[in-house]
Formats: structure tokens, C-alpha cells, sequence
């Protein structure tokens, strides 16, 4: 082989390798985004549990408190 031939070569393989390091890198990408993603619906989900408990802890005390008889 002429060496403009193993330089064609070499190149070829370092665009080979960029190109694979570049796909493993976006996969690694959407793969912590989908692990962030389950992350957050999992807070999201505690917050709206803690929510409804205070939420009916607040009516519980409201209707505890309330005036007897009242017609209003």
C-alpha cells in the first residue's frame, strides 16, 4: 500500500471510533434522561401523596372545629 493509501486508512478508522464514541455518548444520554425522568415522577408522585394527606388532615381539623348548628 502507498502511504496516501494508509493515511486514507487511518482515517477512516479515528471517523470509525468518533462515530462509535459519539453514538455511545448520546446513549448513555437518553439513558439518564429516562433514569431522571422515573427519578422525577417518583418525587412527583411523594409530593402529591403528602399533599393529599395534609390536605385531608386540614378538612379533618376544619370539620372538628367547625360550629355546631350553624346555618349559615
Amino acid at each position: 500500500m502507498t502511504p496516501a493509501e494508509w493515511i486514507a486508512v487511518g482515517q477512516l478508522a479515528v471517523s470509525g471510533v468518533t462515530v462509535l464514541l459519539v453514538w455511545q455518548g448520546l446513549r448513555q444520554m437518553r439513558r439518564s434522561g429516562d433514569q431522571r425522568e422515573k427519578r422525577e415522577d417518583a418525587r412527583h408522585r411523594e409530593s402529591m401523596e403528602a399533599l393529599r394527606a395534609l390536605i385531608h388532615g386540614m378538612e379533618t381539623v376544619i370539620a372538628r372545629t367547625a360550629p355546631k348548628g350553624d346555618s349559615q
